[in-house]
């Protein structure tokens, strides 16, 4: 099966890094950070100055991307 909307994945993995003052809790930094770099916005949407947000192990965690680096604004 095809799709027509989705390209086929990407090889390259985003690199990470955290706000001044935003850290996760240690349990959850690797998991946070692998999933975080596998790009999880839509495909279609590419807008440096947009703030995604994902649910994380009980967590709202806020992020921008700007070229091949993610940040993470905000964990609440």
């Amino acid at each position: 099966a095809r799709s027509g909307f989705a390209a086929e994945a990407a090889d390259r993995l985003l690199r990470v890094c955290f706000a001044d003052g935003v850290q996760p809790p240690e349990a959850l930094r690797q998991g946070l950070a692998e999933a975080l770099a596998l790009d999880p916005r839509p495909r279609y949407q590419a807008d440096t100055d947009r703030v995604y947000g994902l649910a994380y192990a009980g967590h709202e965690v806020r992020f921008t991307v700007v070229g091949e680096t993610l940040t993470v604004t905000e964990i609440l």
